[in-house]
């Protein structure tokens, strides 16, 4: 007899799971992407802008963003965290990946690039046992061989 694992129970901390919600956030964020990545690539490549000059304009506009949906009081909010150091070395590695990205739209075309980022979930969920300790279940990792072998 196969043993079962528990339902998810919806509490305050714990919220109910909307995976059709999730999809479609999900695709939408792809979307968001692919469009940033045009412009990206339009403005590195057909007007010539340095790449660092592309990466200063996407932050920006993210944070012009912000201060639109979150109004000006909750951005200081924002900005406080318990872990400085951990925050900090999270977003160079985001500003590093964003650079490497807008490099690499100058000599790739587009649907090569968001290839690419396809392929980071399934390399995110592969990498989480051997660094994290947060092992797949054989489901998961033939989910994740199906989406490789889809990319």
């Amino acid at each position: 007899m196969q043993k079962k694992s528990p339902e998810p129970v919806a509490t305050a901390s714990y919220p109910q799971a909307r995976p059709l919600r999730a999809i479609g956030l999900m695709c939408v964020a792809w979307v968001l992407f692919a469009c940033l990545d045009t412009t990206a690539k339009y403005l590195g490549s057909a007007t010539d802008l340095p790449a660092a000059q592309v990466v200063w304009m996407r932050f920006l506009g993210q944070l012009l963003a912000m201060i639109a949906v979150l109004g000006l009081v909750a951005v200081p909010s924002l900005l406080r965290t318990q872990k400085l150091k951990t925050q900090i070395a999270r977003s160079f590695l985001l500003l590093g990946s964003t650079t490497f990205n807008f490099l690499a739209l100058k000599h790739l075309r587009l649907d090569q690039t968001t290839t690419v980022g396809f392929l980071t979930p399934l390399t995110v969920a592969l990498l989480a046992g051997p660094m994290l300790g947060e092992w797949i279940g054989w489901r998961r990792a033939v989910a994740i061989l199906v989406g490789f072998g889809g990319i």
